[in-house]
């Protein structure tokens, strides 16, 4: 159970700051790409570094709903279905800062990413646990 609570606390949290940095306008996610750009030394475009950030953070939320909802012993379908609807909410509240866009294509990029952070949570737990990765109960 605290298990279970401390993943959903974090998946709360990080859900929030996915949309948070959804709701700037381009101008400060602008900066942010570009601070973060200079700070890594490398050299990619913004829109790569745009791009990997929403399938990294998509990863990782999809890691966190498989922890939180298979403490529960919840059915795989359920990770999916919300990571699918935190990938079209966060692409809608992108669509109303000022020089911000929503694409259909994104809703994509970010749901893979979704789901290979469910693939990543269930090979280490295969690896390191043992046991299949079943969240529904027997």
């Amino acid at each position: 159970m605290k298990r279970r609570i401390a993943f959903g606390v974090l998946t709360i949290l990080w859900v929030g700051m996915i949309f948070w940095h959804s709701a700037q306008d381009a101008a400060v996610s602008s900066d942010m790409s570009g601070g973060l750009l200079e700070w890594l030394g490398l050299p990619i475009s913004e829109r790569f570094l745009r791009k990997t950030a929403h399938f990294m953070l998509f990863a990782v939320l999809g890691v966190l709903l498989s922890g939180t909802l298979c403490a529960g012993k919840l059915p795989i379908g359920w990770i999916l279905l919300l990571a699918l609807a935190a990938a079209c909410a966060d692409e809608t509240i992108q669509s109303f800062p000022q020089g911000r866009s929503s694409e259909v294509r994104d809703v994509w990029l970010d749901f893979s990413g979704s789901v290979t952070g469910l693939g990543a949570f269930a090979a280490v737990r295969w690896l390191f646990i043992r046991k299949n990765f079943h969240c529904k109960s027997k």
